[in-house]
């Protein structure tokens, strides 16, 4: 979302018009669900996907006719008809596409801020159903979790959607409310900065996760090894506190240089109200390490939130493929509503 957000910036910035194709809707096993963005240039390039194939050609062709009458176009797509669409997915899709020129860059500038500073952000798309008009407001949040940017009448009328990862929309009368998350505080703690690390990193940027790497070996964790992180904290001593804000949207991946440095991790971690946490070794590791945490208060309700052996089982050897497995773990949790 972010290089997306990056794009619409400097073309409007630019004076360069843009359409941005939007899934509001989808129904099945559609290739892309509702959320995915594109964003479409005058020179007919593009920028994101929302799903290939002819639901893309058919999109692109429309994308003409809104830059010559720079009016808004939604469209419905029944890809169940294998031979009318050449996608194997199915189900039903709603695009939506907008034309942005650069009377739309503020709103998307303070977008951008907020995705750069990782704080939670939803716009707010009020479609008209009979013109297709579109006002739109970007909703924020205090430090205490209330929304801020849009007023009481606005708040009433989606506040059972506000807050979800999921893109949501509701009717209300003549108009579509889209809620869609464009910026969420989630944040990705690695723990060690071994080999593993480093190639779970790239993935993890790749699929948008805020990464921070942390280690107390500077001659492993820097911008050489690790040149696409969010950031990179050097500590003194796995023993120390490691002075990072965790809460539910914090994920935790532990991959140290040995056992006693993992149960260090652990031992600070288990403690918190991290959404995720996974641990680099065997079962008989995690047997061994959940025996000591009993020494420091812990219950076997506690180990049930240690995922490890970390990743998804795909009988991976390399650190490249236990990488894979781990940012596939990760996104399946992310996922879940």
């Amino acid at each position: 979302m972010k290089e997306l957000f990056k794009k619409i910036c400097d073309s409007l910035k630019a004076e360069e018009p843009l359409v941005c194709a939007t899934i509001f809707g989808s129904l099945g096993s559609s290739p892309r669900t509702s959320g995915a963005k594109m964003i479409i240039f005058k020179d007919n390039s593009i920028f994101g996907t929302i799903g290939g194939g002819r639901l893309e050609s058919q999109v692109l062709n429309k994308a003409i006719e809104v830059f010559n009458n720079k009016k808004n176009v939604a469209m419905h797509f029944d890809l169940n008809g294998l031979k009318e669409t050449d996608m194997i997915c199915g189900g039903e899709v709603e695009v939506l596409l907008e034309y942005l020129c650069s009377d739309d860059i503020d709103i998307y500038k303070t977008s951008l801020q907020s995705i750069e500073e990782n704080k939670k952000a939803q716009f707010i798309t009020i479609l008209d159903k009979k013109d297709l008009s579109i006002k739109r407001y970007l909703c924020t949040y205090s430090n205490d979790g209330e929304p801020k940017g849009i007023d009481t009448e606005l708040y009433c009328k989606v506040k059972e959607n506000l807050g979800k990862k999921q893109l949501k929309t509701v009717e209300i009368d003549n108009s579509i409310y889209i809620i869609e998350s464009i910026s969420s505080n989630e944040i990705l703690y690695i723990f060690g900065a071994g080999h593993i690390s480093e190639k779970l990193a790239k993935l993890t940027k790749m699929v948008d996760f805020k990464t921070v790497v942390i280690d107390d070996r500077e001659n492993f964790a820097n911008r050489d090894r690790f040149p696409f992180v969010d950031d990179i904290k050097i500590i003194d001593s796995f023993d120390k506190d490691f002075n990072i804000k965790i809460d539910e949207d914090t994920y935790i991946v532990a991959i140290t240089r040995g056992h006693a440095c993992d149960l260090k991790v652990m031992k600070q971690i288990l403690k918190s109200k991290a959404k995720y946490i996974g641990m680099i070794g065997s079962k008989r590791k995690k047997v061994e390490i959940c025996s000591k945490l009993k020494e420091f208060g812990y219950y076997e309700e506690d180990f049930l939130r240690i995922h490890s052996p970390v990743g998804i089982e795909i009988n991976a050897d390399t650190p490249a493929e236990i990488a894979i497995s781990i940012a596939a773990e990760l996104i399946k949790v992310r996922g879940e509503k």
